[in-house]
């Protein structure tokens, strides 16, 4: 497990360095798609490295009785969250669910949260 995770980082690495090149060097339109690709891949690795702790300083939080909502945007880091916090069950609201479970997921979280 841990050498894919190796790998990964390797070719991640590859494609990054590839991404930041073809943006100072490629076409018009290839600099363009490359720095929206790069982008999102930033992105990505900033919103993952960061969602351990937001996980962390929420969870001190909910023991206090503070109500939270936590937003975020890669699917990656929502199972963070909710690996990190379980013990609290936290409602999950994503665009994959069923539409009758979000509304379940909502209405719970709206009644118990005043406004």
């Amino acid at each position: 497990m841990k050498n894919n995770g190796r790998m990964r980082k390797a070719r991640d690495h590859v494609l990054v360095s590839r991404l930041a090149i073809k943006t100072t060097m490629g076409t018009f339109m290839e600099r363009g798609r490359a720095g929206r690709e790069l982008d999102l891949l930033m992105r990505h690795a900033t919103g993952v490295s960061k969602a351990t702790n937001v996980a962390r300083y929420t969870k001190n939080l909910l023991e206090a009785d503070v109500p939270n909502l936590l937003i975020g945007w890669h699917r990656d880091v929502d199972d963070i969250w909710r690996k990190e916090l379980v013990q609290f069950k936290p409602a999950v609201y994503t665009g994959s669910r069923v539409t009758a479970r979000k509304t379940k997921q909502f209405d719970g979280f709206s009644k118990e949260t005043p406004m």
